[in-house]
């Protein structure tokens, strides 16, 4: 018996001691980040709020896409001192009689409306969406909302 259990205590003793962790050989030190070459400063623009920049963009075109019901919409709009004279839509994915109606309606009635808020077609509101929201990108591309258009 006296030999099973001085065999346990020296299981036990490798076992204790074997596994206790060493401390490691290097300190852990933290070294804090300094970039080499500092940011420049903010620029300072000055503003004269005397003078007013009246949004006049050149004729064009400017053109803007969005995602119909079948497909990509793209609109091309020409511009000339802040009036559409030209809007024309193309979307070769659109279901033939129902978002095509919104494809062939709505650049008359943008340009006749000198502006994109205008009234979407029945049955092709997907298409009709799509047409407005690529007019509103081309607007935005020419440096335009709706409101800065002539009325």
């Amino acid at each position: 018996m006296k030999k099973t259990e001085i065999v346990l205590l020296l299981v036990l003793a490798i076992i204790l001691f074997g596994c206790a962790q060493n401390p490691p050989s290097a300190a852990w030190v933290e070294i804090p980040f300094t970039p080499s070459t500092p940011a420049p400063p903010p620029e300072v623009i000055h503003i004269d709020p005397t003078v007013i920049i009246e949004p006049n963009p050149g004729p064009g075109p400017y053109t803007g896409i969005a995602m119909g019901f079948g497909g990509v919409v793209e609109v091309t709009l020409e511009i000339r001192e802040r009036v559409i004279i030209s809007a024309v839509v193309t979307g070769n994915a659109e279901t033939v009689g129902i978002g095509t109606r919104a494809l062939d309606n709505l650049p008359g009635a943008i340009v006749t409306a000198n502006s994109i808020v205008v009234d979407t077609i029945t049955g092709a509101t997907s298409t009709s969406r799509a047409v407005l929201e690529a007019a509103a990108k081309a607007l935005g591309k020419a440096g335009l909302t709706d409101g800065d258009l002539a009325r």
